[in-house]
């Protein structure tokens, strides 16, 4: 025998109940208008949390194996970031005044600053690894030369000494009298 209940039926016919069948009442079924913020025709989703590392519990064999794969896939991003960090670093230094001495080593700077070795440390520690104590004292003694040059230069030759008649606004003290000196003297002191 066959199970037709969940197959439509085609041609049904109303069929009064007989004595002993349960009969259900059919309800008249009435629409009201739903309104919009109780209509949900789909079950509504959670908002889903991003899966950070601390969140899963990977086995640390596993965790090292799919760091190295993912800084192996992002290798060249990595270098290209961290050498425009260095770029930016040494790029800062030159240009300050105060450091416009190591402007005409700025490929040099930059190349030791590209060393693994020289990752922790300041730019100006690069610049005196990057630049030849020698050549910073050669510059040095060429800049001394320049600013004594420039000073020689810039001294006037000087004025003469007075002359010996001195001013003549006053008599000639060699000549005067003591007595006259002295009133000379008061005169010049009571500013007569």
């Amino acid at each position: 025998m066959e199970e037709t209940t969940n197959l439509p039926v085609e041609n049904q016919q109303d069929v009064t109940p007989t004595e002993g069948d349960v009969v259900e009442e059919k309800k008249e079924e009435t629409t009201a208008p739903v309104e919009e913020k109780d209509f949900a025709p789909f079950e509504e989703e959670e908002e889903k949390k991003p899966i950070t590392g601390k969140d899963v519990d990977i086995d640390d064999d596993d965790r090292k194996v799919m760091q190295a794969v993912v800084q192996d896939e992002n290798k060249d991003i990595i270098n290209e970031v961290q050498g425009l960090k260095v770029d930016i670093k040494v790029n800062t230094f030159l240009a300050d005044d105060v450091n416009q001495v190591y402007r005409p080593y700025a490929e040099k700077i930059r190349e030791y600053a590209q060393s693994p070795k020289a990752k922790g440390l300041k730019a100006e520690a690069i610049a005196r690894l990057a630049v030849d104590p020698r050549d910073m004292m050669a510059k040095g003694a060429e800049e001394e030369r320049k600013a004594s040059k420039e000073s020689r230069d810039s001294v006037s030759a000087g004025s003469t000494a007075r002359a010996k008649e001195g001013s003549g606004k006053f008599a000639d003290a060699w000549g005067m009298t003591p007595g006259k000196f002295k009133e000379t003297i008061d005169k010049v002191k009571r500013n007569r």
